[in-house]
């Protein structure tokens, strides 16, 4: 429970410091190609190749736990200099 509202305090605190930057509905159109519709349309095609071949599913999310894995790390970087951990 106390996990719960540190998690709400801590999306209350966000949204109300960028409270002040316009909502984005859709993606914009970039040289005549609807990125907002191609990037839906992609992600379906993937759950759907996805979902008939569940191992690809698998690898998906083990690249995303190292691509956070990596961001986190670069931020740390960026913010600590030398002294973030290795």
């Amino acid at each position: 429970m106390i996990w719960y509202y540190l998690l709400l305090f801590f999306t209350t605190l966000l949204t109300a410091t960028f409270s002040w930057l316009p909502k984005i509905e859709t993606l914009p159109t970039v040289l005549g190609v609807d990125i907002d519709t191609q990037l839906s349309t992609g992600v379906g095609m993937f759950y759907t190749f996805a979902s008939a071949v569940w191992p690809v599913y698998d690898v998906f999310l083990g690249m995303l736990i190292l691509l956070t894995y990596y961001t986190i790390k670069m931020v740390l970087r960026f913010f600590l200099g030398h002294r973030a951990p290795q």
